[in-house]
């Protein structure tokens, strides 16, 4: 039987991670691709892959390579990414992860690196400040959060119930209905938000020079 407390150790991890790139603890990640890429080290090839495929951590021996699924929306990329690092700083070996593995609580190392990317794109104390300087409630504080920090609403709701900060007028019951049939995207419209805009939301992430090099035609 596993320790009950791993995933505290997991996201304490997490968080420490942030602390050492200089990201602190209270504010979203500016531009999650060029973190992992730029200062973590890691190259990140974003592409289009099998349908139901989310991503993958490969171990090479000029250095770990992550594949993230360009055909997903951008709030995915960003987990799956956050995911992806979390096999990398947690875990040995190749991972070649589906959908499912992205929600999946029940496998121990993907259930790992799903509290590592949660805890890593959005901590409890950046969530807490979040909360208590916004003053909206039920799914628009959803989408608020949502928009800021880069995530998709589902993961959104997801972190504010894990640390108990929704309030007794935010069933959450009723937020996961809202947000299964949509709502979420006419609330995001009628307040005019857009999703976090870096490399990933713009759609601009590079191939990594080696790989480029290998698909440049020669003279």
């Amino acid at each position: 039987m596993r320790n009950p407390w791993w995933r505290y150790s997991v996201m304490k991890r997490a968080r420490e991670l942030r602390g050492e790139l200089g990201l602190g603890e209270r504010g979203p990640i500016a531009d999650l691709f060029l973190t992992v890429r730029d200062v973590v080290g890691l190259e990140v090839v974003v592409i289009a892959m099998d349908e139901g495929c989310a991503g993958a951590y490969v171990p090479h021996a000029l250095g770990p390579v992550v594949f993230v699924n360009i055909e997903q929306a951008p709030v995915r990329q960003r987990f799956t990414l956050a995911h992806e690092l979390g096999h990398h700083h947690l875990h040995e070996g190749r991972e070649l992860d589906q959908l499912a593995d992205l929600r999946n609580l029940t496998d121990p190392r993907e259930a790992e690196a799903n509290f590592f990317a949660a805890e890593f794109l959005a901590p409890r104390p950046a969530l807490q400040a979040f909360v208590a300087r916004d003053r909206s409630h039920g799914l628009e504080r959803i989408v608020r959060l949502s928009c800021e920090f880069g995530l998709s609403a589902s993961a959104a709701l997801y972190r504010l119930s894990t640390w108990d900060l929704l309030t007794a007028r935010e069933p959450v019951e009723r937020l996961k209905q809202e947000i299964d049939e949509g709502l979420h995207h006419e609330v995001r419209n009628h307040l005019g938000l857009a999703d976090l805009d870096d490399t990933l939301g713009r759609g601009e992430a590079p191939l990594p020079g080696r790989v480029a090099a290998c698909l440049t035609p020669r003279p």
